[in-house]
């Protein structure tokens, strides 16, 4: 799967922008995965590995960013153990920090 969207530094991916309007039971932060040599990109924190991500994948399709038909879709995630938590990255999104954060 490709992305087809172009940012600036300061824009948000629109993945960003939906896991932030679903405001699940979750964190978004920065995180530097397996061989990104510390390079940031978007995460979630999950405080439990039994976060239903499949039904994550479901509601991030139906928000507006990705149901659109805009050419959009959902980049390549993966996963690494916390733990008792979990955090969910897109090696390919950048993570922008909010105002406030």
């Amino acid at each position: 799967m490709t992305n087809q969207c172009t940012l600036t530094e300061s824009e948000k991916h629109p993945l960003q922008e939906a896991l932030e309007e679903l405001r699940g039971d979750y964190d978004i932060r920065g995180y530097s995965g397996r061989g990104m040599y510390g390079k940031q990109c978007l995460s979630i924190n999950v405080s439990q590995c039994d976060m239903n991500i499949l039904q994550l994948g479901f509601d991030l399709a139906t928000t507006d960013a990705f149901s659109g038909g805009g050419g959009d879709e959902l980049p390549r995630m993966c996963w690494d153990n916390m733990g008792l938590g979990r955090v969910y990255y897109w090696p390919s999104v950048p993570y922008v920090e909010g105002e406030g954060e």
